[in-house]
């Protein structure tokens, strides 16, 4: 029978065996062992950050706070609660450059991204606590509301243009649907036309740029280098009296004696006074 003492010296004289190799094996196995876990969690939380930046933006705020849409002025009260949950982990500048942080390292860091986006799309599509005619189209109005106005950009003929008379009825939150795509219509419709006519007319005046330099190539290919000579000798001719002529002009307005002039350049060959 083995007593409790010879148990304890069997045990320490089996720890005692261990080598130093032994012990260092051991040592390294732990730390391999605890790198394999951190990878392991870095995957994880990899994985689960993937998962919260690719799902709709709505959603996945949802999943980090609650909202009530159904609530009067919700989206005043969740922009002002998420100014509360962010205010106090960064600063104003922090914020802005929160959006530049992509992809987050961390699942802390990704809920704030998300939190992030989210205020500032309600910010920038809406007014005074109600949505756009463009926030609406992206959902922060009812279900029905949204589909209506998918359903009527749908409708809209392919390559439609807007002005900024139209850009400007997508900012608005004071008009019905049912005004808008009246509205927004007859800008479209009148855009597009002007727009086709542009066009239209552009690629006519290139088309005549087009032919009449070809034209142009043509001739001067089979024009004879005498006929450029002279022709040049004619434009050089016009030129010079252009100059003369301008010049007499203001020495007359001086009140100069023109003739003096004219009979001192006969004197030096320059000038014909019967010419």
């Amino acid at each position: 029978m083995i007593s409790g003492s010879n148990l304890n010296i069997s045990t320490a004289n089996f720890k005692s065996n261990l080598t130093p190799a032994d012990k260092t094996a051991k040592t390294n196995l732990a730390n391999e062992q605890t790198e394999i876990a951190k990878e392991q969690d870095k995957a994880k939380e990899k994985s689960q950050i993937d998962a919260l930046m690719h799902i709709p933006i709505k959603n996945a705020v949802e999943s980090i706070i609650d909202i009530d849409e159904s609530e009067k002025g919700w989206i005043t009260k969740t922009i002002d609660k998420i100014d509360g949950i962010l205010s106090k982990k960064y600063t104003a500048d922090e914020r802005r450059a929160l959006s530049m942080k992509y992809p987050p390292e961390t699942m802390d860091g990704a809920k704030d991204l998300v939190l992030q986006l989210y205020a500032n799309t309600l910010k920038r599509y809406s007014k005074d606590g109600e949505p756009t005619i463009q926030g609406k189209l992206l959902g922060l109005g009812t279900k029905e509301e949204r589909e209506e106005l998918i359903a009527f950009k749908d409708s809209l003929p392919e390559g439609a243009t807007m002005s900024d008379v139209g850009a400007n009825l997508l900012l608005r939150t004071d008009i019905s649907i049912e005004e808008f795509k009246k509205l927004y219509a007859e800008d479209i419709e009148k855009t597009t036309k002007a727009h086709k006519e542009a066009v239209a007319k552009i690629n006519q005046e290139m088309r005549e740029y087009n032919e009449n330099l070809a034209k142009q190539r043509a001739e001067a290919k089979f024009k004879p280098i005498q006929a450029t000579s002279k022709s040049k000798t004619y434009v050089d001719k016009d030129i010079r009296r252009e100059f003369f002529e301008n010049f007499l002009k203001a020495e007359r307005k001086k009140g100069t004696d023109i003739t003096e002039i004219l009979n001192q350049l006969a004197k030096l060959g320059k000038f014909d006074v019967k010419a």
